[in-house]
């Protein structure tokens, strides 16, 4: 690991973040939902970056002397783990340098041994500088465990014993700047690629299933990028076609706002915070089925094939017409596959389009391989009285189903006319 000797540099970058927010005057967060579990995070920053100088050296080598001719600046702190396609700009999209894994990994030991030094009893220097080489560069689990026996072992308040934590979980994005842009307002944007967790438990799966019928919002719990580094947050979510945002929820700061937004493409949402203690790690982004989704035309499909299933019930030898017209057999194979691929077919879809989606392309296969097993009835000349079973089945089934996706499509409509 590569030892950075500033001057105060430690000091000069823990007093930073722990008064991040006197700086860092407003963040703005979107969040691109992407095929799969994949998302686009952008984000800028408005801020009036300290003067923390950064050593910079000469070429060459064997003639260099130091200055601190660039600044660093603490733009955030983002979870552990392989960031693909970072980009970091200014306001007129010209690329910004940021520091490796190596200058991230010290930078942070520096940090945290400035924040924890007035606690370290003499002779245990050495033992806790290399606790806190191994917080800052293991993993976020055996990170965690390393500082949760720090702070017991050094009695950290509970501001310091934050920051530690928030160190053990994740990196500090650190940028670097012209030393004339100190102390001048500034506007650094940055993104990258990132991967959200799909909940695995029953209680999401029956949430899913419920929103994709239309009768409630579905909650997609998302990490968001350290919000409380900064004074203002605001964050965004465009929503993947065929859905909505009804709303998002934020942790509240000292004076933290929730702001529901009305049922939108785009959602916002925006908290104030005061001090990195406020606010929460993750946001609650409730999405649910936009009021022209595939539901009305398969709420539609299933009453036609009621009305269908019971004509052939109900009308005077309708059955032995059936079964005697090779035609109206081929005609019922037909439509079934046209049904299975205009509902099932997609592509690059997101994960949770197609949890919403899903109840919803599981009955139009399902009415689907129910008209071909009509059809094969007819064409295998099955006995009347097994085709009358299962035209009974289908038709209460249909009727059933026709009956729950009008209602989600009803509720999906009253929702989208009113403020939530």
């Amino acid at each position: 690991m590569r030892r950075i000797r500033g001057v105060g540099l430690g000091e000069a970058m823990a007093s930073s973040i722990i008064d991040w927010q006197a700086w860092c005057h407003r963040k703005v967060e979107s969040l691109n939902l992407m095929e799969g579990d994949r998302a686009r995070r952008r984000v800028s920053l408005d801020c009036t970056p300290q003067d923390i100088g950064w050593p910079v050296y000469d070429w060459p080598k064997w003639w260099a002397h130091r200055r601190d001719a660039q600044i660093a600046v603490p733009l955030t702190m983002m979870s552990k783990g392989l960031i693909r396609d970072l980009d970091v700009s200014d306001s007129e999209g010209r690329p910004i340098s940021v520091l490796g894994r190596s200058e991230n990994v010290a930078i942070a030991e520096l940090t945290m041994w400035a924040m924890v030094k007035k606690s370290v009893i003499p002779g245990l220097e050495q033992e806790v500088r290399a606790i806190l080489s191994d917080i800052a560069g293991m993993e976020s689990k055996r990170a965690q465990a390393k500082a949760e026996g720090l702070i017991v072992m050094l009695k950290l308040s509970d501001s310091v014993a934050n920051r530690i934590l928030d160190f053990a979980a994740n990196f500090l994005l650190v940028a670097l700047l012209p030393r004339e842009k100190a102390n001048q307002r500034q506007l650094i944007k940055y993104s990258y690629h990132w991967e959200r967790e799909s909940p695995g438990t029953i209680r999401s799966a029956l949430r899913g299933l419920v929103a994709g019928l239309g009768f409630i919002s579905y909650k997609s719990v998302m990490e968001i990028a350290f919000a409380q580094s900064a004074r203002s947050y605001h964050l965004e979510v465009p929503a993947p076609d065929g859905l909505l945002v009804t709303k998002i929820r934020l942790g509240k700061g000292s004076d933290g706002l929730l702001k529901p937004s009305r049922p939108s493409v785009v959602g916002h949402a925006q908290a104030n915070y005061s001090k990195l203690d406020d606010g929460t790690d993750d946001a609650e982004i409730f999405i649910r089925l936009a009021r022209r989704s595939i539901l009305p035309p398969v709420a539609g499909a299933a009453l036609l094939v009621w009305l269908g299933f019971s004509w052939a019930l109900i009308a005077p030898n309708a059955l032995s017409s059936m079964r005697s017209s090779a035609d109206a057999a081929t005609a019922l194979l037909l439509v079934g596959p046209a049904l299975m691929i205009g509902w099932l077919a997609r592509n690059g879809e997101n994960a949770i389009t197609s949890r919403l989606l899903g109840p919803t392309r599981f009955i139009a296969g399902s009415l689907s391989l129910l008209l071909v097993s009509v059809g094969l009835g007819l064409v295998f000349r099955m006995p009347e009285l097994a085709l009358y079973r299962l035209l009974t089945l289908g038709s209460i089934a249909s009727f059933a189903v026709g009956v729950v996706l009008t209602a989600g499509s009803l509720t999906t409509w009253i929702r989208s006319n009113r403020q939530l």
